[in-house]
């Protein structure tokens, strides 16, 4: 008993500005309180650029005439890039993961984003330069460039796709 008696008392922290105790609501009483990361709606790190995972890494890129769609498993993510249009979308229209056009120079498709929603991670007036290159092992070596009023400069990375 004197063990626990010594042992630092638990004090509730303040209570004030917890909205859930006044409208008798509880914060996780329904989906709309939740981040779309938690829903799987949408997380800024399965955005562009795309970058590896620890798991659910793999990748679909399927092609018609007009669209490409990289299906990305990390939070089930399907990007739909237009290939036959050259210009992109009204600012009025961007999206969490903007407005992608892409074209083909040889064998290497190259895709220009912009259009972001503006959020904490990106800021809206971002533009992202990806390209797809096919690489003689097998894969694809995908690279990016990335252009944000929140650095100084560019910054680019690239990785090969198995």
């Amino acid at each position: 008993q004197a063990k626990a008696d010594a042992a630092p008392k638990f004090a509730w922290p303040e209570r004030e500005g917890a909205w859930w105790l006044e409208t008798g609501d509880q914060p996780y009483d329904g989906p709309e309180n939740q981040t779309l990361a938690v829903r799987c709606i949408y997380h800024q790190s399965a955005s562009i650029p795309i970058t590896p995972r620890v798991y659910n890494n793999l990748k679909t890129i399927v092609q018609t005439d007009d669209y490409l769609m990289l299906y990305i498993e990390w939070m089930h993510w399907a990007r739909i890039i237009r290939i036959k249009d050259k210009e992109h979308n009204p600012e009025t229209l961007a999206t969490f993961d903007g407005d992608s056009i892409g074209w083909w120079e040889g064998d290497t498709l190259v895709v220009e984003t912009i259009n972001f929603l503006d959020q904490p991670h990106q800021l809206a007036d971002r533009r992202v330069i990806e390209r797809f290159s096919p690489i003689e092992e097998g894969g694809l070596l995908y690279s990016f460039t990335v252009k944000d009023a929140d650095y100084t400069d560019s910054y680019s990375g690239e990785m090969v796709w198995p």
